[in-house]
């Protein structure tokens, strides 16, 4: 299994499982919390593939375009923007240095 398929896979392993045992627990999602759901954790992952292979087609370079894709995906998601720049910049670093080995 290739790696970037590998991490996705574990990641939204862990999130789905974090997620249930936060709603046994009793917790309550907050206004603007993220909710972990099936469709959430492969919508996300296969958006930011598509942003990437968009980016490759183009010969667009791909922080140009997956960066701005995940802060779209995460608009709605009441994030501060310092948040989101963070959160997407980073998620766009991590598969690039997964891909590049």
């Amino acid at each position: 299994m290739p790696p970037p398929v590998a991490f996705s896979s574990r990641s939204r392993s862990y999130l789905l499982r974090k997620d249930r045992a936060q709603r046994a627990a009793g917790y309550e999602p907050l206004e603007g919390d993220v909710q972990w759901t099936p469709r959430s954790t492969l919508l996300y992952p296969a958006l930011c593939t598509f942003a990437g292979l968009c980016a490759g087609v183009f010969g667009v370079g791909g922080g140009i375009v997956k960066v701005n894709m995940c802060r779209c995906l995460t608009h709605g998601l009441n994030f501060s923007e310092a948040l989101r720049s963070v959160v997407s910049t980073g998620g766009c670093l991590a598969w690039a240095a997964a891909l590049s080995r």
